[in-house]
Order: C-alpha cells, then structure tokens, then sequence
C-alpha cells in the first residue's frame, strides 16, 4: 500500500513532470524503469545475487518461467547442460542478452529464425544448440 500512495503521489502531484521516471523492484529482484507518458513498454532488468550458486539458482528460475514452453523447454535444455561451465559473468551476459528480451523477440529469433542482432553470443549458441537437438 505504501508503494502504491508513493507511486501515485509521484504521478499525480502538482510539481511532478509527467515524464518523470520511476523504478519499482518487486520481490523476484527485477526491476521495472517505466517512463509515465505510456508510450513506451515497461523495460525490465533481472538483477542477479552475487554468490553464484544463488545467481545460478535466479537464472533457472526465470529460465523455467519464461511463460512459454517451446521458450522453456529450448533454454531449460541449454542451460542444464551449460550451467556448471557459466562464471557470474557469464551469467550476467546471458541474463541480459537473452532472458531481459521480450517473448516475442525470442520467438522471432529462436524459433522463427530471424537474424540475429549483432554481438549475440548467447544467442547464436542456443541456436546452434537447438540444430543439434
């Protein structure tokens, strides 16, 4: 509730630009930067522990709950049989390269064979992974 009387302060009081930015982080540790004027989508940013026993445990999570199971079941495969080689690093680039992008980017890059944009390395590699299965 105090989240909300903050937010909607924010939106709604007479010296606050409409344009103002605001930042949510809710309990699955992702964060929402949402410009108010609503023309834009919300853009999130999965922020990983820095033990990485833990971090690897966030990104398996989210692998496993992307909300689509072609998604799921090509990053799951991927994944398990990658995990014990991905430094914190590693984990971070894939957290942002291919989990931070929407369900219909992925669509359009996993499963639709789209080009890929340039520097996707986590990219190209679940697409080769995925002619090998």
């Amino acid at each position: 509730m105090k989240l909300f009387r903050k937010i909607y302060s924010k939106l709604f009081s007479s010296n606050t630009n409409i344009t103002s930015t605001i930042n949510v982080k809710n309990s699955n540790n992702i964060t929402q930067d949402h410009q108010n004027d609503f023309t834009q989508p919300p853009i999130f940013k999965i922020i990983l522990n820095d033990d990485i026993n833990v971090a690897k445990k966030q990104v398996k999570w989210r692998v496993r709950n992307m909300g689509q199971l072609e998604l799921e079941v090509l990053l799951l495969k991927w994944y398990d049989k990658n995990e014990s080689k991905l430094s914190l690093e590693d984990l971070k680039e894939f957290t942002k390269e291919v989990l931070e992008l929407e369900i219909p980017e992925l669509n359009k890059y996993l499963l639709q064979h789209q080009p890929l944009p340039k520097n996707s390395k986590y990219l190209d590699e679940l697409i080769n992974f995925h002619y090998r299965l």
